[in-house]
């Protein structure tokens, strides 16, 4: 069997993107926060925010590693074969971690053989990523829509993507030392040594010898171009990439990562691939214990939740009509109307899935998104305001909720956007709902006079979806939070201006940053002491304990409720 074959056979885990830009008034809210992001790919739904990181359509991640071939692991407390572990002991309090392998990996028999070459199209998408300011769902979804791939193809090039992207710096820190650091690296060759390298510490099931040399093929380029210097060039450096990548092979497993106690910024940064400055901060903020563990469960998959359409059926019926038709799937634990979806991953469990998706019955969204349309308690509402409302889960919710009675005025600051929404509210029979595109930090919003409720789902740096999306850890700054922290006052505040005696309003992020959630609470009841907080207890009384705060807001992690990180508040005008 030839190399080319040999090595096409893997699956696929996740990784990292590009630096933020400054955006444009128009899309500063449409584009902040990227679990709301738009697919225009159907099906439409949440499921931009999920194909990320929870398997859907052709996207999928997986944990990571960790073995290569008989070879070595890199990650911490992973013994294979004659190898050694980086950090064999690595302690937080007095629980050592350790990483799993997952069992989303197929087996290597499974794996395509090639028509196209897959690292070729997988290094155009990163180079991509690296020269401009688009996502890796993006990206992903362009080159699919470029070349016709299987199943499994799809699967392959989407996980090598997103796994470069998700551990970048873990991957560079690796290379790093294989690298003279007076040479300086072109963003092509670093991209191609970072797929190298990404598949041999993180990919199971692929040959080290074919992982090597399919990516030094790519470092050649197409045969028989240019003249004799420029082919000697050429082997030059593919013989460079060999040289790397061969001593990440035989080496790597001799590094060692900067001790936890000693150094904790810089173990955790490196070893589970995070910004430096992001680690600090939760460091600072959260501890050791509690940073560690985040980091470690959002660098895994996310799994595949889907919300029950109650205008059309209940969940235990849903459940067991997609049992009926070979779909297995178990309750959610923290919303009552949540189904989770065990992993698919073969094509005819594709082919199952775009049908799921299609459903009117059925919405794709993640268990924590499902709680804030029941906070709103909106069964016996006349007029709901929704504010950044695309791409349309919470909308779609709370219609459902009111039974298509009443009325939703579903605000977002495109007609594009909107459109998308409208699709979904056609899709799953949300009959209720008027749209209204405007920028609602500085349109006038006197119309909420009348409003029963007002929902914010406001623009956030989206760390509670790093799961589902893993290039945001690179494309934030502290500025950037800073920024988005006063587009949040400023919403809060154009809607409670106008908001009726007695109306509700809730506050809902997809972050689980303090200043974005509870500050930004503390801020604006400082401002407008007519608001008091409504514990949420009240309105979700199945959420375990530790989902909700003292001060009664919901506050959700994926490293102890294992969905997504999330927040929201309920507030009442009360003079």
């Amino acid at each position: 069997e030839s190399p080319d074959n040999r090595s096409a056979r893997a699956c696929p885990s996740r990784a990292v993107s590009m630096p933020m830009q400054q955006e444009s008034p128009d899309n500063r809210s449409a584009r902040a926060c990227p679990s709301r992001a738009v697919s225009m790919h159907p099906p439409v739904g949440e499921t931009s925010s999920l194909n990320a990181g929870g398997g859907i359509g052709t996207r999928m991640s997986l944990l990571p590693k960790i073995h290569i071939g008989t070879g070595m692991s890199l990650l911490p407390g992973r013994h294979i074969g004659r190898s050694r572990a980086l950090l064999s002991k690595t302690h937080v309090g007095t629980r050592m971690f350790r990483l799993q392998k997952s069992s989303l990996y197929p087996p290597i028999n499974s794996m395509p053989k090639p028509h196209t070459n897959l690292r070729e199209i997988a290094l155009t998408c990163l180079m991509s990523i690296s020269q401009t300011r688009a996502s890796v769902a993006a990206v992903v979804d362009n080159a699919f829509r470029k070349h016709a791939l299987s199943g499994r193809e799809r699967r392959f090039v989407n996980g090598l993507v997103y796994g470069v992207v998700r551990w970048q710096k873990h991957l560079d820190w690796v290379l790093n030392h294989y690298i003279n650091p007076r040479f300086q690296l072109d963003t092509r060759h670093r991209n191609i040594l970072r797929l190298g390298a990404f598949q041999l510490l993180h990919l199971d099931g692929i040959p080290a010898h074919a992982a090597i040399f399919e990516t030094v093929q790519l470092a050649k380029g197409t045969s028989g171009q240019g003249g004799p210097a420029y082919k000697q060039r050429v082997s030059k450096t593919a013989g460079f990439i060999n040289g790397v990548l061969r001593s990440v092979q035989r080496k790597a497993h001799t590094l060692t990562y900067p001790r936890l106690g000693d150094n904790p910024v810089e173990h955790i940064s490196i070893s589970q691939s995070y910004p430096t400055w992001m680690v600090k901060r939760w460091l600072e903020e959260r501890g050791v214990s509690w940073t560690l563990e985040f980091c470690r469960a959002s660098n895994q998959v996310a799994q595949l939740s889907l919300r029950v359409n109650s205008l059309v059926t209940q969940r235990e019926e849903l459940r067991q009509s997609l049992a009926a038709n070979g779909v297995a799937t178990r309750l959610s634990q923290i919303a009552t109307d949540g189904l989770i979806l065990d992993n698919l991953a073969s094509s005819a469990d594709e082919d199952v899935l775009k049908a799921l998706l299609n459903r009117e019955d059925i919405y794709v969204q993640d268990e924590s998104a499902m709680l804030v349309a029941p906070l709103l308690a909106p069964a016996e509402m006349q007029l709901i305001v929704e504010v950044c409302a695309a791409p349309g889960g919470k909308t779609t919710h709370l219609a459902h909720l009111m039974g298509n009675a009443g009325k939703i005025i579903a605000v977002d600051v495109s007609d594009k956007r909107l459109a998308v929404l409208k699709k979904n509210c056609t899709r799953v029979g949300a009959l209720n709902v008027e749209m209204l595109a405007l920028d609602a930090t500085q349109a006038d919003l006197g119309f909420i006079a009348n409003a029963d409720a007002v929902l914010i789902d406001v623009p956030c740096s989206g760390f509670g979806t790093l799961r589902r999306h893993a290039d945001i850890r690179w494309n934030r700054t502290a500025e950037h939070l800073r920024m988005l922290r006063e587009v949040q006052l400023n919403l809060l505040r154009n809607a409670a201006t106008h908001l009726k005696l007695g109306g509700v309003l809730v506050y809902s992020t997809c972050s689980i940053e303090p200043q974005e959630n509870e500050e930004i609470i503390h801020r604006f009841l400082a401002e407008f002491p007519m608001y008091t907080v409504e514990h949420a207890r009240t309105f979700l009384p199945h959420l375990p304990p530790n989902a909700l705060t003292p001060e009664g807001f919901v506050q959700t992690f994926p490293h102890e409720h294992g969905v997504d990180g999330a927040f929201a508040a309920r507030l009442r005008k009360i003079q």
